[in-house]
């Protein structure tokens, strides 16, 4: 009898990727921005996203939007969301620059 188990592919084992991002706070150009991990498995739907985002940034005024900083595009969905790349986290204000 062999020690060694046979495991299935990985896309059979029920495992679950998640997404590094940096998000920036809206107008702070002093702040470096935060590396966040999305776990896909608890962060199911972009509103548990915005929840997760107050939980660790711990801002002062509750996260409600979500841009991109080059252009100030809102993110409305979690597909919308890319691996490695910057965003910027607002309350319900509009879009400001930070670099």
């Amino acid at each position: 009898m062999s020690r060694h188990q046979v495991l299935p592919p990985i896309e059979e084992r029920g495992m679950y990727y998640g997404k590094i991002i940096r998000v920036m706070r809206n107008g702070d150009k002093k702040y470096e921005g935060k590396k966040i991990l999305i776990n896909e498995h608890d962060v199911k739907s972009f509103e548990k996203l915005l929840d997760s985002l107050n939980e660790k940034m711990k801002p002062i005024t509750a996260i409600r939007r979500l841009y991109t900083p080059d252009n100030g595009t809102r993110i409305t969905r979690m597909d919308e969301i890319e691996e490695d790349k910057l965003y910027v986290a607002a309350a319900n204000d509009r879009f400001k620059r930070v670099g």
